[in-house]
């Protein structure tokens, strides 16, 4: 995980997401033709927040091409401020990925989760190579509503966000 300290917490997290951009789009690469399930996610665009206690999670993703879309994590707790996990999702050969780097597992590295069903209102993205978890399910019911679930060997996590932008 990458902490950055900061007095002021607006900048804080104007800089965060900076860097994330920033590292995210220059690692971006379009793999292939876009695809119409693409242009439906065009919902998630923007900034997400979950308060959990003290702690606000915020999610954003940003369309960065026809082809994909560029996003991270981070963890606000008072001053300081975590960095989760970049992510991605992007076209390849007609299929669509969702690729999260996390920081502090798979050695840092991206794993690829496969989109296995979508409906109007929900994708569902698959790998069933990977450890934890082996399925991620987005659901943009709402306007300015996101639900996450995470789900894989029998347990389940489910992360409710509020759109703030």
């Amino acid at each position: 995980m990458m902490r950055i300290k900061s007095s002021i917490p607006s900048l804080r997290t104007a800089l965060v997401l900076t860097l994330c951009t920033l590292v995210n789009v220059a690692f971006f690469t379009s793999c292939g033709p876009s695809v119409d399930h693409i242009r439906k996610l065009e919902r998630i665009e923007g900034y997400w927040e979950m308060q959990n206690g003290e702690k606000k999670i915020v999610e954003y993703w940003k369309k960065v091409s026809t082809d994909g879309y560029s996003g991270g994590s981070f963890i606000i707790n008072g001053n300081d401020t975590t960095v989760l996990e970049l992510l991605k999702i992007i076209t390849e050969k007609d299929d669509l990925y969702y690729i999260p780097t996390v920081f502090g597992q798979n050695k840092n590295k991206p794993v690829k989760f496969r989109l296995s069903s979508y409906t109007d209102t929900s994708y569902t993205f698959r790998n069933p190579t990977h450890d934890f978890p082996d399925s991620i399910t987005y659901y943009l019911h709402e306007q300015d509503s996101l639900i996450a679930v995470i789900s894989g060997k029998g347990r389940k996590s489910r992360f409710g966000y509020h759109r703030v932008k």
